[in-house]
This record gives C-alpha cells, sequence and structure tokens, in this order.
C-alpha cells in the first residue's frame, strides 16, 4: 500500500485493565507515510493520526461479550506480536485512496476545454439518418 519505506508513526501503547476488568490495549499512532497519488502515480506523503481501544480477549464468544466501543484483540493460546497490532491499526487508518490536491497534482484535473460546435458537427457527419432508406423510396415511385 506504501510508496515506499520513507516516512515515521509515532507509536504509544498503553497495557492496563480497566474498571470493568477488561484487559487492554490503548494505542495511538501519529506520523506520516508515503503513497502513490492515484491520479499521477506519483509519491505523496500522508499524515496519520488515528487512535485505538482494543480489549484482550481468548475467543469469540469473549469477544461478543465486549461493549461496542471496544474492539477485540482475539489472542488464544498464542503470543501477540505487537507490530503486527501496529501495522493492522496503521493499515485501518490509511485512506481507500490517495490523491494530490489538484494544485500540485502533475497530472491534469478536470475536463479539456473543447468547442461544442466542433463536436457537433463531427457527431452529424458520421451520424447516418433512419429515414434516408424511406426517402430512397419515395423518388422511386
Amino acid at each position: 500500500m506504501l510508496a515506499g519505506n520513507g516516512g515515521s508513526i509515532k507509536v504509544d501503547l498503553r497495557f492496563f485493565k480497566d474498571e470493568e476488568r477488561f484487559r487492554r490495549v490503548d494505542g495511538r499512532l501519529v506520523g506520516s507515510v508515503s503513497m502513490t497519488c492515484q491520479r499521477c502515480l506519483e509519491p505523496m506523503t500522508i499524515a496519520v493520526e488515528t487512535e485505538f481501544k482494543l480489549a484482550i480477549v481468548w475467543s469469540e464468544e469473549d469477544a461478543q461479550r465486549l461493549p461496542s466501543w471496544l474492539e477485540p484483540l482475539i489472542v488464544g493460546d498464542e503470543l501477540v506480536n505487537l507490530a503486527d497490532i501496529v501495522s493492522e491499526e496503521l493499515i485501518l487508518s490509511l485512506p481507500f485512496v490517495s490523491y494530490h490536491e489538484p494544485a500540485d497534482c502533475k497530472q491534469q484535473v478536470g475536463f479539456v476545454s473543447v468547442d461544442p460546435a466542433a463536436v457537433k458537427a463531427v457527431v452529424e457527419d458520421t451520424k447516418e439518418n433512419p429515414f434516408q432508406v424511406l426517402q430512397n423510396l419515395k423518388l422511386d415511385k
């Protein structure tokens, strides 16, 4: 998804047990990454700032009992790699498509100015009259 390895992300993670006795991982990602502009296909810098609240659970059943404001982090019996958690949250925070601002983009944005009369003349020249056959029949009589 990224245009290169450039950019940096500052990650703050907090591990604790909240008032409702949920084991939690709250985090914040701030920084910038390089993505590809979908118009001109040149690299561009995207600012990233997101926060997440995860509750550590051991099964899908436990995840269904969580309040709606918490996302589940299902660990099961396996060890969890923190880099994977941060990567997933970073991917979720990126825009689906990225574009330069129109003034900054190397690709022209918008429509090209064309003379409407010239377009109409070309269309009329190539367009056949469906009643031309009837006119020929009338002339034959």
